[in-house]
């Protein structure tokens, strides 16, 4: 165990590591869907304006996205997930109760929801590495059983 100023020194070092994972966490910002270069055809996703903001902090992130389904309803969709692969509760979606996100390294995470226990999507999110985009390629089932997959595509704000 550290004491004193050294210990001090420690625990201050560990907090600010953890802060700027936050702040450079390539998820963190706002993203808005690019409906020309995302491939939504078939899919239940609509070309509406989708806006999406993360919070990054520590191994969470907090997520609220903005859009208008395929039937032109708001949707609201927030929720808070760590990156171990532990469920969460997704508020705001009638596809999906749960989420779990598992990074695979700084720039990639994978993602599952599930609705019931039930699986509804798998995604893999990718940050390129400038920084500016941000593509989730997905498969799943929509409401009436169908299976899809989309690409989605977000520009940085």
């Amino acid at each position: 165990m550290l004491k004193g100023n050294v210990g001090k020194a420690f625990a201050g070092v560990c907090i600010a590591a953890a802060a700027m994972f936050g702040a450079d966490n390539p998820f963190a910002g706002t993203w808005k869907l690019n409906p020309a270069k995302s491939k939504l055809e078939g899919t239940p996703f609509s070309r509406a304006q989708t806006l999406i903001r993360i919070e990054a902090q520590d191994d969470s992130m907090r997520v609220f996205v903005e859009s208008t389904d395929a039937t032109g309803l708001p949707v609201h969709i927030v929720y808070q997930a760590t990156l171990d692969g532990t469920a969460a509760t997704i508020t705001g979606s009638r596809a999906a109760d749960s989420i779990v996100l598992q990074r695979v390294d700084n720039h990639t995470i994978n993602a599952k929801t599930m609705n019931n226990g039930k699986l509804v999507s798998s995604d893999k999110r990718v940050v390129s590495s400038d920084g500016k985009t941000m593509t989730i390629t997905r498969t799943g089932t929509d409401e009436q059983g169908r299976a899809y997959t989309a690409v989605l595509v977000f520009d940085k704000q």
